[in-house]
C-alpha cells in the first residue's frame, strides 16, 4: 500500500487523537476530526452490551432508532466498522458522496483508532468499578497495562503485558517495570510514568527499548482519599511500525525531487524539505523559515499581486498551477520555477503545501523549440485537444493554409477522409511509444491537391500544458516514385500489360476462388525474330505494341491481359466459359483483319490457343499448359505462312521505294540478264540471276532511311551499319520458301574478287558467277544513275572506273565481257565507240 504525501499528512492527523477523560470530550475531538478531515454528514458510535445495543453517539440522526434503519440499509455513501468483529459495537460514517478506495484506507484506520480509545475507556472504568472486572478487562486489550508503586515496582500486569515480558504474572510482581518491559538496569529517558508521579498528572510520551522498540507510553496517577498518589497505571503500546512510517514519510518528503515549502495559511513558512535547501542553496531549515516569499524568493518585478489571489484559491481549497520566477536569496541568481499548491490537514491543523519544480531545463528547451518551429525546413505544428494551436512557415508552405487559416481547426479536417483513422490510430502508438517510424498518409492543401506526408509526433510542454508536436515532410515525390515503382514491378514497359509476375499472382488467387469457369488464352505473335532481326528492335517493339493495342480492345476489363515473354501474351478469363471464350476469339481476329487492312506496311500475324477450367478440380497451371501446347501447335502450322505475308511486306516495301532511285531494280535486272547470256549461263542460273537483281537490297529494308539517303559520304560506324544488309537480306529469304534458293546468292553479293568484301570475305571463284556479275552491273548502275552522295557519271567515265577496278574489285574477265557489251551497245545506238580495250573474254566454264 502506497501513500502521497497528502494522504500521510492526513494519516499522521487520524491517528493522533488524544485521550481525554470524559466521553463527552472524546466524542467532541471524533466529530471534529470526521467532519474536517473527511466532511461527513452523520456518525454514529453502537455499543453493544450483551444482546443490546446502545447508541453512544449519533451526530446528524434525530433518534436512536434512525440509526439502526441507515445501517441496516446501507448504501454507497455508508461506512460500517465493526468494532472487535462487532463484540464490541459497531461505528458509522457517512460522507456526503460515494466512499472512494482511499476515503475507505482513511475511514478504516481512523475507526481502528477509535475502536482501540474507546476500549481503554472502557477498561478506565471498569478498574474503578470492579476489582473483579478488571482483570477481565486487563486481559481484554492489546496494549500492555501495569499497575506500579510510585518507586516503578509491579502490583500486577495484563496478559498483553504478561506474554510481552515472557513472564507470569506472579514472576513479573515486585519487578521494575523498566526491567522487566524494557530491559534496561535504570528508568527510560523522559519516562512519562517517572514524570506523571512528579506532576500527579497523566502524561505521555515514547520510550525506546534496548532492543529498538518504540512504545507509545501513558502513566496515569492512582490517588487515594488523602490526594496522595498510590500507585500509577501504565498503558503502552508498540508503535514501532508507526514510527517508522513517520521516517518513510519524512524520507520521501526530503527524498523527492520537488521542492517542498509547508506553509500557515497566512503564508509563514515552517517547514522545508532537503532539496528545498539545495534548490535555493540555503544552508539549513531554520534559516529558510525565517526568509520571506515577496521579498526573498521570489525576482523583483515578478507580478506579487498576483499571489494573494493565488493563495486565497488554495486556501478555499483549490488546486494551483502556476509559473514563477524564484530567486535564491544568497547570491540573487533566478530560474524559472512551477508552483504547485495545495491545502492539506497536518497536526489537526489547515497548511499549505507548495511543491516547487525548477523547470529550467524546460524552459530552455521550450525556447529552442520556438527558434527551430520558427526557421526548420521541416513542416511543424503544435495541436492541443485536437485543435492547431501553432504552425510554423514551412507548413504554411506545404499545406497552403495561412496561420490564421488554421488556428483553431481540428488537425484532421485537412487530411482526406479515408486516411483519417489511420492517423489517428498511428499518432497515438506513437505517443504511447509503440512506434518510431514515420507514418504516411495524404492531405488536402488550401489550393485543392492532394499532397503525400511524412509525420512524426511526440508529446511536449508547451506553455505550461501538455500538446503535441507534429514534424511533417512532403513526399509526394517519392511516393509516385514508389507507385511507379510497383507500376513497373507489375506490368511490361513496353506494352503497359501486365507482366508475368503478376500473372503468376493472379493464377494463383484465381486458382484459390470462385470465379469458375477460367479460361485462358495463350497468344505468340509470328514472325517477330524476322522483323527484329531485318528491320530492327524499334519495329518489332511496334509490332508488339500494336498487338497489345488489338488486344486490349477485345478483351474486357475484368480480364487480365498480361506479356509474359518476348512474343507471347496471355489472357486470364474469369468467369468465362469454352463458348463465351470462342465468341471473344471470334471478335478478336475480326479486329486484327482491321488492323492488318488499316496497317499492310507491318502485318500482324498471331496464333492462338484456348483451355478452359470448368471447376477448381482443374489445376489453373496445367489449363494453362494446354492453352500454350494449342498456341504452338497452330504457330507451327501457321509459320511459312506468317513468314511469307511478312516478306512479300518488305518486297512491296522495297518495290515501291526502290530504295536509291527509280527503276534501279528494272534495270539490273536487264543489265544482268544479258551478261548472264553473254557468258553462257545456264536457264537456272539466269532465273536465280534475274531474281536476284529484284531482291539483292532487300536486307536495306532494315537500314535507317537516314543512313541510305545521306547527302555525302558515310562514317565508319555508318557503313557498319551498312555492310548488314547482305545478313538481314540472307535471314529474310530464308524465311520465304520462293526466296529460299537465292539466299546464299543475297548473302555473298557484297563479296570483292580480291577478298576485301563482306561479310565473308571470299575472293575469285569462291564468289558465286551471280555475284560476280551482279556486283559489276550494280557498281555501273550506281554510277550512271548517281547517289544522294554523289552525282551521276558518264557512261565512258563507269566504264572506265570498272575497267580500273577489274582484278580488285570485279571479277576481270566478266568486266572485259560488261566493257565490250556496253561499248557495242552504245555504238549501235549511234554513238562514237568508247577508246577501251576489253580484257580477253572467257566463260565461267572455261
Amino acid at each position: 500500500m502506497s501513500f502521497d504525501i497528502s494522504e500521510l499528512l492526513t494519516l499522521y492527523d487520524v491517528v493522533t487523537l488524544s485521550f481525554p477523560e470524559r466521553y463527552e470530550d472524546l466524542m467532541r475531538e471524533i466529530i471534529e476530526k470526521a467532519t474536517r478531515l473527511f466532511g461527513v454528514r452523520r456518525l454514529a458510535i453502537v455499543l453493544r452490551e450483551g444482546e443490546r445495543y446502545k447508541c453512544l453517539e449519533r451526530w446528524g440522526f434525530r433518534k436512536d432508532e434512525e440509526v439502526l434503519e441507515r445501517i441496516k440499509n446501507g448504501g454507497e455513501n455508508s461506512f460500517v466498522y465493526l468494532m472487535h468483529n462487532g463484540e464490541q459495537g459497531l461505528l458509522y460514517i457517512e460522507p456526503p458522496g460515494k466512499i472512494t478506495d482511499r476515503e475507505k484506507r482513511l475511514y478504516t484506520i481512523f475507526a481502528r483508532r477509535i475502536e482501540n480509545i474507546i476500549a481503554r475507556k472502557q477498561i478506565e472504568e471498569k478498574i474503578k468499578n470492579s476489582e473483579r472486572e478488571k482483570k477481565v478487562i486487563l486481559d481484554s486489550i492489546v496494549e500492555l497495562l501495569v499497575f506500579q508503586t510510585p518507586d516503578n515496582r509491579i502490583l500486577w500486569a495484563n496478559r498483553a503485558a504478561t506474554e510481552y515480558a515472557g513472564a507470569s504474572p506472579e514472576e513479573l510482581y515486585g519487578r521494575f517495570c523498566y526491567e522487566a518491559l524494557h530491559h534496561r538496569d535504570e528508568p527510560c529517558e523522559k519516562c512519562p510514568v517517572i514524570k506523571a508521579l512528579e506532576t500527579g498528572t497523566p502524561q505521555e510520551g515514547i520510550v525506546t527499548t534496548l532492543k529498538d522498540r518504540q512504545f507509545f507510553v501513558r502513566g496515569y496517577p492512582v490517588k487515594g482519599e488523602n490526594g496522595l498518589i498510590e500507585g500509577i497505571v501504565e498503558v503502552s503500546v508498540d508503535v514501532t511500525e508507526r514510527m517508522q512510517a513517520e521516517e518513510a514519510f519524512r524520507a520521501i518528503f526530503n527524498s523527492v525531487h520537488d521542492a517542498i515549502f509547508i506553509h500557515t495559511p497566512d503564508g509563514k513558512i515552517i517547514d522545508v524539505n532537503q532539496t528545498m535547501l539545495r534548490m535555493y542553496r540555503i544552508n539549513s531549515k531554520e534559516e529558510a523559515i525565517n526568509l520571506s516569499i515577496n521579498e526573498d524568493y521570489s525576482m523583483p518585478g515578478s507580478p506579487i499581486e498576483q499571489l494573494p489571489k493565488l493563495w486565497e484559491k488554495a486556501i478555499s481549497g483549490e488546486s494551483v498551477l502556476f509559473e514563477w520566477k524564484a530567486r535564491r536569496p544568497g547570491d540573487g541568481s533566478v530560474f524559472d520555477v512551477e508552483i504547485f499548491l495545495k491545502k492539506i490537514s497536518l497536526r489537526k491543523k489547515d497548511v499549505i503545501l507548495a511543491a516547487v519544480r525548477d523547470i529550467t531545463e524546460r524552459k530552455r528547451e521550450e525556447e529552442l523549440l520556438r527558434n527551430l518551429f520558427a526557421n526548420s525546413p521541416i513542416g511543424m505544428y503544435i495541436v492541443s485537444e485536437g485543435k492547431f494551436q501553432l504552425i510554423n512557415p514551412q507548413f504554411e508552405k506545404l499545406s497552403g493554409y495561412r496561420h490564421e487559416e488554421l488556428i483553431g481547426w481540428k488537425s484532421l479536417e485537412i487530411v482526406i477522409p479515408e486516411d483519417r483513422e489511420m492517423v489517428r490510430s498511428n499518432a497515438i502508438k506513437m505517443l504511447k511509444g509503440e512506434a518510431t517510424e514515420p507514418y504516411e498518409f495524404r492531405i488536402v492543401t488550401g489550393q485543392g491537391e492532394i499532397k503525400w506526408i511524412a509525420e512524426t509526433v511526440a508529446s511536449i510542454w508547451h506553455d505550461g500544458r501538455r500538446v503535441t508536436l507534429g514534424n511533417i515532410m512532403d513526399v509526394t515525390q517519392k511516393k509516385k516514385f514508389e507507385q511507379k515503382l510497383e507500376y513497373i514491378s507489375l506490368h511490361d514497359q513496353l506494352t503497359s500489360l501486365y507482366n508475368r509476375t503478376y500473372f503468376t499472382e493472379e493464377l494463383k488467387r484465381l486458382s484459390a476462388g470462385s470465379e469458375y469457369p477460367v479460361t485462358i488464352i495463350a497468344a505468340d505473335v509470328n514472325g517477330l525474330k524476322l522483323v527484329n532481326d531485318t528491320m530492327g528492335h524499334d519495329k518489332g517493339d511496334e509490332l508488339l505494341t500494336a498487338c497489345a493495342r488489338v488486344l486490349k480492345k477485345a478483351f474486357r476489363s475484368t480480364d487480365v491481359l498480361a506479356r509474359v515473354g518476348g512474343d507471347e501474351f496471355v489472357v486470364l478469363l474469369p468467369r468465362t466459359d469454352e463458348k463465351t471464350a470462342k465468341s471473344i476469339m471470334k471478335r478478336l481476329r475480326l479486329y486484327i483483319d482491321r488492323y492488318n487492312r488499316d496497317h499492310p506496311q507491318l502485318p500482324l500475324s498471331v496464333s492462338f490457343g484456348i483451355a478452359t477450367a470448368d471447376s477448381p478440380g482443374q489445376p489453373l497451371k496445367e489449363i494453362y499448359k494446354i492453352a500454350d501446347d494449342l498456341m504452338y501447335q497452330e504457330k507451327l502450322n501457321q509459320g511459312a505462312s506468317a513468314r511469307s505475308k511478312i516478306v512479300n511486306t518488305l518486297l512491296t516495301a522495297l518495290s515501291e521505294c526502290d530504295y536509291i532511285t527509280e527503276g534501279h531494280a528494272r534495270r539490273m535486272q536487264k543489265l544482268c540478264q544479258e551478261l548472264g547470256e553473254k557468258v553462257g549461263l545456264s536457264a537456272q542460273q539466269l532465273a536465280n540471276l534475274s531474281l536476284l537483281a529484284q531482291v539483292h537490297d532487300l536486307g536495306k529494308v532494315g537500314i535507317p532511311d537516314s543512313i541510305l539517303f545521306k547527302k555525302g559520304p558515310l562514317t565508319e560506324k555508318e557503313w557498319e551499319v551498312m555492310r548488314q544488309h547482305p545478313e538481314k537480306g540472307y535471314r529474310i529469304a530464308l524465311s520465304s520458301p520462293d526466296l529460299a534458293g537465292i539466299a546464299d546468292l543475297i548473302l555473298k553479293h557484297h563479296e570483292k574478287w580480291d577478298g576485301t568484301g563482306y561479310p565473308l570475305g571470299l575472293k575469285k571463284e569462291e564468289i558465286p558467277v551471280e555475284c560476280r556479275i551482279l556486283a559489276i552491273v550494280d557498281a555501273y548502275d550506281a554510277m550512271t544513275s548517281g547517289r544522294p552522295y554523289c552525282s551521276a557519271k558518264t557512261v565512258e567515265e563507269a566504264l572506265e572506273e570498272i575497267q580500273r577496278c577489274a582484278g580488285t574489285q570485279f571479277d576481270p574477265k566478266l568486266a572485259g565481257v560488261f566493257i565490250e557489251m556496253i561499248t557495242s551497245r552504245e555504238f549501235n545506238a549511234g554513238k562514237r565507240k568508247l577508246p577501251l580495250r576489253a580484257h580477253p573474254i572467257t566463260t565461267p566454264s572455261e
